[in-house]
Parts: structure tokens; sequence; C-alpha cells
């Protein structure tokens, strides 16, 4: 009897495995392409952010934790041929404001501050997404400044994406029956 529960529990939880690993798979393929920071700064409210773009010695492109004793912190996003990247998405997080500067390859730059009001909560995640507007194929750098920011995981997990939000609710239903399939036996 014992042997017989252990052995469908084994079976379960292998099964489970494999279709969460394989929904994982189907949804990475899928993603979109995310641009992650690779560079920060931090500063002054005051500071305009063409002039700290504009400062290489005041970046800090080593990998080192970002400080947040700045009243402002910035990161800088290298597009490169990674496409229109439409969003910016972090964790949720009080902030008191997102300013976006987009320089374009011929140095053009165009500066956006989004207010609070068109910031997208993701239906599926902690995340929130900011619509940039001024992203175009012709960008190469997008510098994000994000006012008095709260703690250092809305840094962490920030990034540009290219869609709004993706929509993992028929793999997680199918997985829910899945694993509700199989754990009826015992």
């Amino acid at each position: 009897m014992l042997w017989h529960f252990l052995r469908l529990l084994l079976i379960t939880a292998v099964l489970g495995l494999a279709a969460h690993t394989s929904a994982a798979r189907a949804e990475q393929r899928a993603a979109p392409h995310h641009v992650v920071s690779q560079c920060w700064a931090k500063g002054a409210l005051t500071e305009s952010l063409s002039d700290v773009a504009h400062q290489p010695q005041r970046w800090d492109c080593s990998g080192t934790p970002y400080d947040l004793e700045g009243e402002r912190t910035f990161l800088r996003y290298d597009l490169k041929d990674s496409g229109t990247q439409r969003y910016f998405a972090t964790r949720r997080a009080a902030l008191e404001a997102v300013h976006f500067l987009t320089i374009d390859k011929d140095g053009t730059e165009k500066r956006t501050t989004v207010p609070k009001s068109q910031w997208l909560n993701s239906s599926y995640d902690a995340h929130l997404r900011i619509p940039i507007t001024d992203v175009t194929p012709d960008s190469r750098h997008v510098i994000v400044a994000l006012d008095k920011a709260s703690h250092r995981m809305l840094l962490d997990g920030a990034y540009l994406t290219s869609t709004e939000d993706a929509d993992r609710t028929p793999t997680l239903l199918l997985l829910a029956a899945l694993r509700g399939l199989l754990m009826m036996p015992l």
C-alpha cells in the first residue's frame, strides 16, 4: 500500500515537472526579446537626463549592486539591433516618477515623463509595464530615470520589452488540470 502511494506520488511529480518544463520552454521560445540594463548611475532630482547620459565617467557598468542613496537612479539600455522596445517593465513599487530619454543613431534626443495613470499592471506577475512612446527602429539608447526608487529588486528586475504582457492563462490552466487529474486518485 505504501509502495503504491509512493509510486503514484513519484509519477505525479515527474509528469508535473515535465509539463511545467515543456510549458516554460514553449513560453521562452515565444517570449519577446528583452533588453536588460548593463549600466547604472545615481544622481539628484535636478539633474538633466541628457547631461547624465553624456558623462561616461558617471556610469557604473562593472556589475556592482545598485546604490539607492541618490534621489534618482538612472538605467542605460543599449538597443543595438534589438528592434523596437515599446515598454519598460519592472517590479511594482512605490515610485515618484519615471522619465525616459531616447537617443537615436543620428544623435536626436527625445525626453518623456510618463504619468502614473499610464502605468500598466501585469496580469500575471508582480511587474508593471510603462509605455515608451519615443522608441523607433533608429533608437540606439534608452535612459530611464527612476525618482526615489525604494528597493534594489525594482532595479534588478527591470528590462525593456516589445510586448505589453504575455498571456499565460491557457498554459497555466492546462498545467492545473493535468496536476489535478494526476492527484485525484490519491
